[in-house]
C-alpha cells in the first residue's frame, strides 16, 4: 500500500516538474532570452567601432549563411537576435560592428547569428547630428535573443 502512494507521489512531482521547466527543456532547447535596454543621448562621434555602416556589400567578401539560410553544416548552432523597437524612431542595427538592418518606429527585425557571445548596438539618427544609442552589449545569444529599446 506505502509503495503505491511513493510511486503515485513521484508521478505527481514529475507532472508539476515538466510543467514549471516546460517540455523544451526536457527536449534540449534552450529558452529565450530578453535584454530590455534605454537609449543614451549623444552629441558629436560615437566611440564604438562599427566595422559595416553602409549596408553595401564588399565583392568576395560575403557572410556566411546559417544552416537554416542553407549555409554548412558545423557544430556550432544558429540562433536569431530579435531587435525590439518601442520607440517611434528609426533604428539601425549592428551585430558585431556590422550593419544588419534598420527597423521604423515599432517595429522589429530579426538577425541570424551563430550561438555564442556577440556584441549588440543599436543607433537613431537625427538632422541635428545627434543619436541615441543603445550599446555596445556583449551577450550570450543561444536560441533566440530578444534586445527590447526603449527611448529612454
Amino acid at each position: 500500500m506505502k509503495v503505491k502512494y511513493v510511486v503515485v507521489s513521484l508521478l505527481a512531482l514529475l507532472v508539476v516538474a515538466i510543467a514549471l521547466l516546460g517540455p523544451s527543456v526536457f527536449a534540449g532547447q534552450q529558452r529565450g532570452k530578453t535584454v530590455v535596454k534605454h537609449a543614451t543621448k549623444l552629441r558629436g562621434e560615437s566611440t564604438v567601432k562599427i566595422k559595416n555602416d553602409d549596408g553595401k556589400n564588399t565583392q568576395g567578401h560575403a557572410k556566411e549563411l546559417p544552416v537554416a539560410k542553407g549555409g554548412k553544416k558545423t557544430r556550432a548552432s544558429t540562433s536569431v537576435v530579435h531587435f525590439d523597437n518601442h520607440t517611434g524612431w528609426i533604428i539601425r542595427c549592428y551585430v558585431d560592428g556590422d550593419y544588419v538592418g534598420s527597423m521604423d518606429g515599432g517595429g522589429d527585425l530579426y538577425v541570424y547569428v551563430s550561438s555564442g557571445t556577440h556584441t549588440l548596438y543599436a543607433r537613431a539618427l537625427f538632422d541635428d547630428g545627434s543619436e541615441l544609442t543603445w550599446g555596445p552589449d556583449d551577450e550570450s545569444v543561444y536560441g533566440t535573443f530578444t534586445y527590447k529599446l526603449y527611448s529612454s
